[in-house]
């Protein structure tokens, strides 16, 4: 630990009023966080990089999807394959738009009771 007194930071891989506890493993896509002066005192729970989620960043979070948790590009209510979990693609699910948006993603303004705008195709797109 540094900082005189008290514990100010906590050497990596520790945490704690006195850094004198072990952090979890947090795997390659987190930390964890053990600032001593924290709201909850360096609590020793991960922090997970942008994409990843779970109490040990080992899956994705929602809105991401695939082994390497990339942002789902589907809008405007459309749901992508595999959200929050390693084994999807993150390709969009077909038939799933709002009412009044079309396209590949979504991402086309049709207009509110724009007839097809929710089964506007048949297939899900990569």
């Amino acid at each position: 630990r540094t900082g005189s007194g008290g514990c100010h930071s906590c050497f990596s891989g520790w945490h704690g009023d006195l850094c004198d506890e072990k952090c979890p493993d947090c795997g390659a896509h987190g930390r964890c966080q053990s600032d001593p002066v924290a709201a909850n005192r360096g609590g020793g729970s991960c922090v997970c990089n942008k994409g990843w989620a779970g109490s040990r960043c080992q899956t994705c979070a929602s809105g991401f999807a695939g082994a390497d948790c990339k942002p789902c590009a589907c809008m405007n209510g459309r749901g992508c394959i595999g959200n929050g979990t390693l084994t999807g693609d993150g390709s969009c699910i077909a038939n799933s738009c709002k009412e009044g948006w079309g396209g590949r993603w979504c991402e086309i303004e049709l207009g509110k009771g724009a007839p097809g705008t929710t089964q506007w195709e048949t297939q899900t797109y990569v």
